[in-house]
């Protein structure tokens, strides 16, 4: 998770998360713009890349 936040950070975007036992979930979306942008699918990307 603080990968996934370093991340956010930089990208200045604050996805939503959720975490259960043994499960994260993240929401992302650009509240300001009341759904999804470039700017999510960006992060989306970045964050997948955390796994590698």
């Amino acid at each position: 998770m603080n990968a996934v936040v370093e991340v956010a950070e930089d990208e200045e975007h604050h996805p939503d998360i959720d975490i259960r036992y043994n499960k994260v979930r993240l929401i992302l979306s650009t509240h300001s713009k009341g759904g999804l942008t470039e700017l999510d699918f960006a992060l989306a990307e970045r964050i997948d890349t955390l796994a590698e």
